[in-house]
């Protein structure tokens, strides 16, 4: 980053950030946080580099979030469909192709009665 900046060595920055310097040279590899020289940092640079990074985690949870929502939907769905069958099974609910077929025989043969007469 151009511009003004105290510049520290790797270890006061990790310590800032709580980080092991160890961790901080992997952010800098990732592209997160910004190396001024050789193991040195600026640290306004720094902390703003891996400020954005961990709003960028926190966003990334909310994805996260939603594929358990979705899972629970699922799950939801499958537990309704295995009633539904129950259901089906115990001859307490008819398939609408059902009905419609026993319907439809009804409708003729009350309209052939009709006929006849």
């Amino acid at each position: 980053m151009q511009g003004k900046g105290k510049i520290y060595t790797r270890k006061i920055i990790a310590q800032v950030l709580n980080l092991s310097e160890k961790r901080v040279k992997q952010l800098t590899e990732d592209g997160i946080i910004e190396e001024y020289s050789d193991g040195h940092y600026k640290l306004l640079a720094a902390v703003q580099g891996y400020i954005k990074y961990l709003q960028s985690q926190v966003s990334g949870e909310g994805q996260a979030t939603d594929l358990n929502q979705e899972k629970a939907q699922l799950t939801r769905i499958k537990r309704e469909d295995a009633e539904l069958e129950l259901q089906l099974k115990r001859n307490e609910l008819h398939r609408s192709s059902d009905v419609e077929f026993i319907m439809t025989n009804m409708i003729i043969a009350f309209k052939a009665k009709l006929d006849v007469l």
